[in-house]
């Protein structure tokens, strides 16, 4: 296959495997090829020799699925008529997918950096220097090429780990905003509303609700 490319493997052991097999080709995950699994297991996970990205199946939603259905024919119900379908959790970005291809390579790693570093204090100025640009070259380039500012990349990415922290910890909102780079409860419930319409922490319990 013509480079770079991506893999989605059909589950984590597999999506592993194929990280080991890559590097050993000589070949850069995931500049090269990036790499996708399935069923965000964590053994498998923590033991791939770059940390994988993998789609959360939602075992848990469907452990408990499986159970309801088990009590209803059990208490004489009928079975249902269509297939029970349960909603994946989402994808679970990690280093194997944190790749990000343009003209510039500047921009793709301005755009890497941001990704990976998005929970420390990420100024303007900083990023404008590591790229050898000025400020403005930088910000009408990654526009150009993402389709957004670098405020806005910057929020997405710390959202984004705001709302995997809500729905996989107890960590209190403060924490929450601290570990994500969001800096204080306050400034990530004014932004968790603009995203959602709900705060932090309605966000949580919806997630956990539905779960169940």
């Amino acid at each position: 296959m013509p480079k770079p490319c991506a893999i989605m493997a059909e589950d984590d052991r597999c999506g592993a495997q194929i990280i080991r097999l890559a590097l050993d080709a000589g070949l850069r995950v995931p500049v090269d090829v990036a790499i996708i699994g399935c069923d965000n297991h964590q053994p498998d996970v923590n033991l791939s020799p770059v940390p994988l990205t993998s789609v959360d199946s939602n075992l848990r939603g469907m452990g408990y699925a499986a159970a309801d259905l088990l009590q209803r024919l059990m208490s004489g119900r009928p079975p249902p008529v269509a297939p029970i379908v349960i909603a994946p959790h989402g994808v679970i970005e990690r280093t194997s997918t944190a790749a990000f291809v343009c003209a510039d390579k500047r921009i793709a790693a301005t755009v890497r950096r941001i990704r990976r570093d998005f929970a420390e204090p990420l100024a303007v100025g900083t990023l404008a220097r590591e790229a050898a640009m000025c400020v403005r070259a930088l910000q009408t380039g990654f526009k150009a090429a993402t389709g957004h500012s670098l405020r806005d990349e910057l929020i997405r990415c710390r959202l984004t780990c705001a709302e995997r922290l809500l729905e996989d910890t107890d960590l209190k909102i403060q924490a929450v905003a601290i570990e994500c780079g969001l800096g204080d409860a306050k400034s990530l419930t004014r932004f968790f509303h603009q995203k959602h319409q709900r705060t932090p922490n309605a966000y949580r319990q919806a997630f956990r609700s539905k779960s169940l």
